[in-house]
């Protein structure tokens, strides 16, 4: 036998020696150990969150669940209604008929998610194509991320909570000879929200899919509602994973305010979106 196969045999030994020490080890140490087998519900919850953990040697042959999804949507944005008021000055204006805004913006949103069980990371970045300009300039950030947390997880659902933020503040600024020149701008927007998920797991024919999250502030200052639904069709899973076509509809409501002066925006759009799983 060469040198390299009395190395190899060597660690092997090691090895299956260690995992074996280990597994003695656990049981002696764990009362528990020997009961969770026995009871299902018990092993059910823990393989939710942690397949093979129920298994000696865990986590040395397996590993926590893992995941990612990627999106390209792009959403079609109408202003429903939208004011400038600054109640010092005796003004009430109206963004489209008083400011000149366009009454439609259109972006792109890139938006990815990594997940670790039941938390995931997620971060998105809006490209507008168009914005809303008139006598004037809203911006409302463009780049975020945040954190999901699933309370309930199984094959096929999920419900959870969630929190967002972004580090860019919403501003508008107002030029207009008849008005005059006014800039707000608020405080960064953090929120707190809720989610729901339908998406059949490893089913080989076309499936439905389901999605809502709605989301509301958690800061003063800035206050920001969104409601968003989406539903469409997840292919069949492939050896890179799935892919689902969906539709949606999203209702955004802005607000936010600084030394006197107030933005109050209402926006309802339409979208749809290609979704990637692994």
């Amino acid at each position: 036998m060469s040198h390299k196969n009395n190395i190899l045999l060597v660690l092997a030994l090691i090895i299956t020696s260690w995992l074996l020490i280990g597994e003695g080890i656990v049981r002696a140490q764990d009362p528990f150990s020997s009961l969770i087998p026995q009871v299902p519900a018990i092993r059910d919850a823990i393989e939710a969150d942690y397949p093979g953990a129920t298994i000696p040697g865990y986590p040395f042959l397996h590993t926590p669940r893992l995941g990612a999804e990627l999106r390209v949507t792009p959403i079609f944005y109408n202003l429903v209604n939208a004011k400038f008021l600054a109640p010092d000055f005796g003004l009430d204006l109206d963004f489209k008929r008083d400011l000149g805004f366009v009454d439609q913006a259109i972006l792109v949103q890139l938006w990815g998610r990594v997940q670790l069980n039941r938390v995931s990371v997620r971060a998105y970045y809006d490209g507008y194509l168009r914005t809303w300009r008139g006598a004037g300039y809203f911006f409302w950030p463009d780049t975020g991320v945040g954190v999901d947390l699933d309370l309930i997880e199984r094959r096929n659902i999920k419900f959870g909570i969630d929190m967002d933020m972004s580090w860019q503040r919403p501003t508008l600024s107002i030029s207009s000879p008849l008005h005059g020149n006014f800039f707000i701008e608020g405080p960064r927007p953090v929120t707190f929200g809720v989610h729901g998920w339908y998406n059949p797991q490893g089913i080989p024919v076309i499936s439905p899919v389901f999605e809502m999250r709605y989301r509301w502030p958690i800061r003063s200052g800035t206050k920001f509602y969104e409601f968003e639904v989406a539903g469409g069709l997840k292919l069949p899973r492939t050896v890179l994973g799935d892919s689902a076509v969906r539709a949606g509809w999203r209702n955004t409501q802005i607000e936010f305010d600084f030394g006197g002066l107030k933005a109050d925006v209402t926006l309802s759009g339409i979208f749809g979106e290609y979704v990637f799983y692994y």
